[in-house]
């Protein structure tokens, strides 16, 4: 497969999010339970009963739509700072842009996108004092990580 030794197979992998099992003789996925270990699913609105000391506490009437969404709410408390951190994804200051260096040789592509577009990224570059080809390298890295790619640009920026 084109590596050198099965260590640098074996770093590939685990830059990929991949670690080596026994039980299964082969990689994993880090994280994923190995047959006989799985843990039971969680349902969130079952983790909470009428009679459970959040559901008590709250002394909420019963049959209410709130005592239907209390669940959730309290399971969506106990996870704030995750859904903070989320909720502010996208919001950081605009001056600060964020830089990259992405190793390897330069090659040219050629993209056609609409002359309006091209004009905002040349409009941009102007403005903010950014070249055009750091633009597109943020957005396509930003993009790869926002849609699965996450793992990969970590490997790839960790070169």
């Amino acid at each position: 497969m084109g590596f050198e030794s099965a260590v640098q197979m074996g770093k590939y992998m685990k830059a990929r999010g991949f670690d080596w099992s026994d039980e299964i003789d082969n990689y994993a996925p880090v994280g994923t339970p190995v047959e006989g270990d799985e843990e039971p699913a969680v349902d969130v609105v079952a983790e909470f009963s009428s009679d459970s000391p959040d559901m008590m506490a709250a002394n909420v009437m019963p049959g209410s739509v709130l005592q239907r969404y209390l669940p959730i709410l309290i399971w969506m408390d106990r996870h704030r700072d995750q859904f903070v951190a989320l909720l502010n994804t996208g919001t950081e200051s605009q001056a600060q842009i964020p830089r990259y260096t992405v190793p390897g040789q330069l090659t040219t592509k050629s993209v056609h996108m609409a002359s309006s577009l091209a004009q905002l990224v040349q409009d941009f570059s102007r403005e903010k004092n950014v070249r055009q080809r750091d633009i597109f390298e943020i957005a396509l890295l930003e993009f790869f990580r926002r849609h699965g790619y996450a793992k990969e640009v970590e490997a790839l920026l960790s070169l």
